[in-house]
């Protein structure tokens, strides 16, 4: 009998995460999906449907040290100690100009999209090489390669995930464990609508600040892919042989990875500003 498959999968509560326990479970995988509230879980198991058989909810606070090691252990002791993928999803996009942001707010953002998920990817690792096998598939974002006003936090934490995913890749191959990145464009997600905004009125940024979120919602609004194209992405990459290190999902993703890297800097620059009225 062949062998149920196991993935963890970071952030399920919506969007990619929510999409990709669906994929994965519609497949036949035993999904661990992991929420920061376990008092949305009955509500949230239901909405599964049948697929939610085949998905455990497990309760993890990526800025916590102790709930990562007590999610980890929680998931090991569920499957017999053996984790096939683990899908870093889970991800905050505060926003603020730099100058004006918090740093707290700006240290929150690095703490959960980057210091997190590499802290969980530590404790999932020792079973993956005891295995001889696994993969990691980390969701970045289009902003990895693309900047934009008002979210360098952001910004600095998806491209910090890429460079520590191209080592961690190089680290893990001796020992069968193979990584890749997703990066997703513009799709209809909460991730902006519970952003953390930091808001100053009156200040010499606030003029810039308000166009640039007419124009990130206009381009949500119309161009905003469907999340559940993402979690199959997820799935399909973690079910090929050899799946590519880089995965841009979503037309204006693969138009910007194509189009953009051989820009120069300041011209991508102004393009970008003058796309989002802050020329």
């Amino acid at each position: 009998m062949t062998r149920q498959r196991s993935v963890l999968i970071t952030g399920a509560s919506s969007g990619f995460g929510r999409a990709a326990a669906a994929s994965f479970a519609n497949r036949g995988w035993s999904v661990y999906a992991t929420v920061r509230d376990l008092s949305k879980g009955p509500s949230l198991t239901s909405s599964f449907g049948d697929a939610g058989n085949l998905i455990t909810l497990i309760e993890l606070d990526l800025c916590s040290p102790v709930s990562i090691t007590a999610a980890v252990e929680k998931v090991l002791e569920s499957c017999n100690g053996r984790i096939d993928v683990l899908v870093n999803n889970a991800g905050i996009a505060d926003s603020g100009f730099f100058e004006e942001q918090p740093e707290a707010d700006f240290r929150r953002v690095i703490e959960t999209n980057l210091l997190g998920t590499c802290a969980l990817t530590r404790q999932v690792l020792p079973a993956m090489r005891k295995q001889r096998t696994g993969r990691i598939i980390t969701v970045t974002s289009v902003a990895a390669y693309v900047a934009g006003p008002s979210v360098s936090a952001y910004v600095a934490s998806k491209r910090a995930l890429q460079g520590w995913m191209e080592s961690l890749a190089i680290e893990t191959r001796p020992f069968g464990i193979s990584v890749a990145v997703v990066e997703p464009g513009t799709y209809k997600t909460n991730i902006w609508a519970n952003a953390k905004r930091s808001v100053n009125s009156g200040s010499a940024y606030d003029p810039m600040r308000r166009r640039v979120e007419n124009s990130v919602q206009r381009m949500v609004d119309k161009t905003g892919g469907d999340p559940v194209e993402v979690g199959e992405a997820i799935a399909d990459i973690a079910e090929d042989r050899q799946p590519s290190f880089r995965n841009p999902v979503g037309r204006d993703a693969r138009f910007l990875y194509r189009a953009l890297g051989a820009v120069p800097f300041r011209m991508r620059a102004r393009l970008i500003a003058w796309s989002m009225g802050v020329a």
